[in-house]
């Protein structure tokens, strides 16, 4: 009987510190994608988590602009659902972590400034992620004298933190 009752103590054990060392492994990670907005001018990443905070992404025409008193925005983009905020990488910069926990739903809408200052507007211009064109929803994209907006769905961003370690790619998002 005190076999039986020292044999289970001892299995219990084990099973215990097992389970203890293995929880380590199943670690909770929010998968993200670091992105970059790839082009000329002064980028400014903003740390607001939630679109209705206001812009993630925006560019100016540079640094003296974006310190004006009125700065103009260039190009304002933000994601949905949510960015994990502004982080500096040591190779490409200040970028965004954008959530792709449910990666079939990540959304990014883009906002082009057309007003006649910014010489960067040309109706011939895309929206690319990765050198790869990016294809907007119709149903949301817009139009008016001074803006034209797109937004895209499911937006294919390449996972920048596999089993939770960060692998160094950056998304690159260009406007050409």
């Amino acid at each position: 009987m005190k076999k039986k009752i020292l044999s289970f103590i001892a299995i219990l054990v084990c099973v215990l510190s097992m389970g203890l060392c293995l929880s380590g492994c199943f670690e909770n990670v929010v998968p993200c994608a670091w992105v970059k907005l790839d082009m000329e001018g002064y980028v400014y990443y903003r740390s607001n988590m939630y679109a209705s905070g206001g812009n993630h992404i925006e560019l100016y025409e540079s640094q003296e602009e974006f310190n004006s008193t009125f700065p103009q925005t260039l190009i304002e983009i933000v994601f949905y659902p949510r960015i994990l905020g502004a982080y500096d990488t040591e190779d490409e910069g200040r970028v965004t972590t954008v959530d792709v926990s449910r990666p079939n739903q990540v959304s990014m809408t883009v906002i082009i400034n057309k007003l006649p200052e910014n010489s960067l507007y040309s109706p011939e211009k895309k929206v690319y992620l990765n050198g790869e064109l990016l294809v907007s929803n119709p149903e949301y994209d817009y139009s008016s004298d001074a803006i034209v907006s797109w937004m895209f769905d499911n937006v294919p961003f390449v996972r920048g933190n596999p089993n939770g370690q960060f692998n160094e790619f950056i998304n690159k998002l260009e406007y050409k």
